[in-house]
């Protein structure tokens, strides 16, 4: 295989993300960037990694720092608080590399724990499948910011998106696809009208992103399958008051719950 060796600052991360890929019992290390890397006549927003689950380092033959010592470490990056990394390590390679590069970026290591968000196909993580730009791939719902992986790697903070546009069902097909309005350029290389679209959602998981969106997010949602469900609950609402003289609307439906800048579009390097 053909090797590209490529060098960025450390003060070009943005922030790191471990991601998992439950497909392939293997996980994302993401290293987003404010400046991107060329490679060829591409930029690069964000480097992708992916590390088997089963890759780790023994104990017996442990990962080393060139600084050897604890406390000169410490003293490095500016306290034990700020140092997940250890001057020897085994275990896990993905795990290992996270803390190395937290360590020595000094930025934020995000996970997708503390999302909230659970879809039908991946009950345990925030994922749903999707296709952008007519490649395959997985839909991260995180806290902060819904991420695609991997080509094109695109991250899009909630709080650039304007609104959610789905794809009215028909037919036999088993997915939709839905349309992301950005209101903002968060990598100065995108149009305020930029639109995103993603397909091969499956409709069991489009049921989660609505509620996800409108009700968590408290982003516009257009889905004319659920507001024609609503119009229809009407209709019927209606149609029960005139047959009967006291009708009861306790059994109307409302499907609106009470519950509770990085985005780049741009080709994504993994090794």
């Amino acid at each position: 295989k053909k090797k590209t060796t490529f060098k960025f600052p450390i003060g070009a991360i943005s922030k790191t993300f471990m991601l998992p890929n439950p497909q392939s019992e293997s996980t994302y290390l993401v290293i987003s960037l404010l400046e991107p890397v060329r490679i060829g006549a591409s930029q690069h927003f964000n480097i992708v990694l992916s590390f088997p689950d089963d890759l780790a380092i023994p104990e017996e033959t442990p990962w080393e720092a060139d600084i050897t010592d604890t406390a000169a470490l410490h003293k490095l990056v500016g306290g034990a608080e700020l140092c997940p990394m250890e001057v020897k390590m085994s275990g896990s390679v993905v795990e290992i590399l996270a803390k190395v590069v937290k360590t020595v970026s000094q930025k934020k290591l995000l996970g997708h724990q503390t999302s909230g968000f659970r879809s039908h196909t991946f009950e345990d993580h925030p994922i749903v499948k999707a296709q952008h730009k007519s490649n395959e791939g997985l839909l991260y719902c995180l806290k902060e910011s819904m991420l695609f992986l991997h080509r094109p790697a695109t991250i899009i903070p909630y709080a650039d998106m304007e609104s959610i546009v789905f794809e009215a069902s028909g037919g036999y097909s088993q997915t939709l696809s839905f349309t992301c309005h950005v209101k903002k350029a968060g990598s100065g290389v995108r149009s305020a009208t930029e639109k995103l679209v993603f397909g091969g959602v499956y409709k069991k998981d489009v049921a989660c992103l609505d509620t996800w969106f409108r009700d968590h997010k408290k982003i516009s949602v257009t889905n004319p399958d659920k507001d024609n469900d609503d119009i229809d609950l009407d209709e019927e609402s209606d149609e029960s008051d005139d047959s009967y003289d006291e009708g009861d609307d306790s059994d109307d439906d409302d499907d609106d719950d009470d519950d509770d800048s990085d985005f780049s579009d741009e080709g994504s390097s993994k090794k």
